[in-house]
């Protein structure tokens, strides 16, 4: 008896044995998984801030870019943005602002010089030779 005993024993260590052993295989599953979270995240918080270094830098070229073109006489528009859109504004102003605009196209100002079309260049006349 005193075998089946120390059998029974053994088996009892042997199934929690195996119980602990699934135990510590989840916690390392889930030691892997929020490592690889960690470096996850680590990594995409790497990404934002290279991320907005690069658009830092977008604006600085940006702002060059403009300063560069209005140094060489040439004109810049800006981008709309988001706070002045068309949409914001009412149908009626818009109608009112193109319909200043519109009489101020066509109002010359007298300081105006008026500018005159160039004369057509005609071809020189050529001799025409009399076949007798």
């Amino acid at each position: 008896m005193a075998s089946s005993e120390m059998i029974k024993k053994l088996e009892t260590r042997a199934m929690a044995a195996e119980q602990i052993i699934s135990l510590l295989k989840e916690q390392m599953f889930e030691i892997k998984a929020s490592a690889q979270n960690s470096a996850y995240s680590a990594e995409i918080e790497q990404l934002k801030v290279e991320n907005s270094k690069l658009k830092d830098d977008i604006q600085l070229w940006t702002k060059k870019l403009t300063q560069a073109e209005i140094n060489n006489g040439k004109k810049v528009f800006s981008h709309p943005t988001a706070s002045c859109t068309n949409a914001s504004v009412p149908p009626t102003l818009v109608k009112e602002e193109k319909k200043e605009k519109s009489v101020e196209k066509e109002a010359p100002n007298s300081s105006e010089k008026k500018v005159k079309p160039p004369k057509e260049k005609k071809e020189p006349k050529q001799e025409v030779e009399r076949l007798q």
